[in-house]
């Protein structure tokens, strides 16, 4: 069996741009960065980022064009190489197809402030009684947004 998978959590680089493309598909492609930290041979702090092509179709693609840059989101999809001709030279790419797209709450760190998402906060009596359900509660704007 083969997997084609990947899952990745960044930064949008800058607002997505939305076309259709001559079969009248929507798309929308944006890019977004990972960053990776890691200590060298040396013990010195290295940091280096990543960028990745992602590209949604159709109602996906409705949902990545009111992303906005700069904003944390999780994109779930498969790679795909794919080869285009710009001013006379043949250039390979490779894009991440979008499966499912969900914009990222960013926790709130200041001690002070309340979490800014509901499963960040812990219930006063979590140890207390586990046999009892736990309550219910509205689903929040952004995991209306979450997609699959």
């Amino acid at each position: 069996m083969d997997v084609n998978r990947h899952l990745l959590i960044g930064n949008l680089g800058d607002d997505p741009m939305h076309f259709n493309d001559p079969d009248m598909t929507e798309m929308t492609v944006f890019s977004i960065a990972t960053t990776l930290k890691f200590q060298n041979a040396n013990g010195q702090q290295v940091e280096g980022t990543e960028w990745h092509r992602i590209v949604a179709f159709g109602w996906r693609a409705s949902v990545a064009q009111q992303f906005r840059k700069g904003q944390r989101v999780f994109v779930e999809g498969y790679v795909r190489s794919r080869q285009y001709e710009k001013e006379g030279q043949l250039h390979n790419q490779k894009e991440v197809v979008a499966q499912f797209l969900h914009q990222v709450e960013v926790p709130v760190r200041d001690s002070e402030s309340p979490p800014s998402h509901p499963r960040a906060a812990v219930p006063p009596n979590h140890n207390a009684d586990r046999s009892s359900p736990a309550p219910e509660r509205s689903m929040q704007n952004s995991e209306a947004q979450a997609l699959f």
